[in-house]
């Protein structure tokens, strides 16, 4: 299904019902990342995934690839799906748009599950970040999506899962070959031109969950005890597995989501 919000076509798909629980995935995906989560969730909860501006079957702006756009889009997405106030799931960069929407729309949100996700979202680049950026970029106008996914797959999962569940890795490569490579740029290249945007951690009324994993290499173990140190109240679940938590570990991802929402739903 498709809505019109913020100016962008957004496709999304709803399923279940209960208290609504909005998938957000992350760079470079769109909502295919969830289909292990989508049957379990919504057995208790009614479950709204979407595709991000730009990715899947959404629309393609020209600009506007920033964190105030995603923040918004989800913001007016919930306006129009009539949603009240919902439990928010963000994988990656999708955890930030979470985060940032508690802190800007805190009625609106009744728990975060931040998964593979840190607060140095808000901090500029380093010179090293900024050449890792720029690298990216020239990797993609040269050498086109199939280069850049190759090469990004392995740092989204623990080591020898190729190996281990190729029917995994297969999926996940599958996904992100279906990037646009002007969303990507746009992406970095907002990470790269824009002020970090401003969060303000003592907005955030809500539970909060981190779930990451223990083999991720692009949130450290450092990065993972500052996060759930900066949120007063939250609580961290670190699976044996890489940066794709939901899709290497679905069961054991899922049992630790239902749980924490269970509780959520009895206070």
């Amino acid at each position: 299904m498709k809505i019109e919000a913020n100016g962008i076509s957004i496709n999304y798909e709803v399923h279940g019902r209960g208290t609504a629980l909005i998938l957000i995935h992350g760079f470079g995906g769109n909502l295919t990342y969830w289909e292990p989560q989508v049957a379990a969730f919504s057995r208790k909860f009614r479950v709204i995934a979407y595709d991000r501006r730009g990715c899947g079957e959404s629309g393609q702006p020209q600009s506007g690839f920033g964190y105030n756009d995603f923040v918004e889009d989800l913001h007016q997405l919930m306006l129009k799906l009539k949603v009240g106030r919902a439990y928010l799931l963000g994988f990656s960069q999708g955890g930030a748009i979470a985060l940032l929407t508690a802190t800007r729309y805190p009625e609106m949100v009744k728990a975060l599950i931040l998964s593979n996700s840190s607060v140095d979202f808000t901090t500029p680049f380093t010179d090293e970040e900024r050449k890792q950026a720029a690298g990216m970029i020239a990797l993609i106008e040269k050498e086109g999506v199939e280069k850049y996914a190759r090469m990004f797959i392995k740092s989204n999962f623990s080591p020898g899962l190729e190996q281990r569940a190729p029917a995994v890795w297969d999926s996940y490569y599958q996904m992100l070959l279906r990037s646009r490579p002007e969303t990507l740029i746009g992406v970095v290249k907002s990470g790269l031109e824009q002020r970090p945007p401003e969060l303000e951690l003592t907005k955030v009324k809500c539970p909060v969950l981190f779930i990451q994993g223990e083999h991720d290499l692009l949130v450290t173990p450092e990065r993972r005890e500052r996060a759930v140190k900066s949120i007063a109240g939250s609580r961290m679940v670190v699976l044996p597995v890489g940066h794709a938590t939901a899709a290497e570990a679905p069961d054991e991802f899922n049992r630790a989501v239902i749980e924490f929402l269970t509780e959520c739903e009895t206070e």
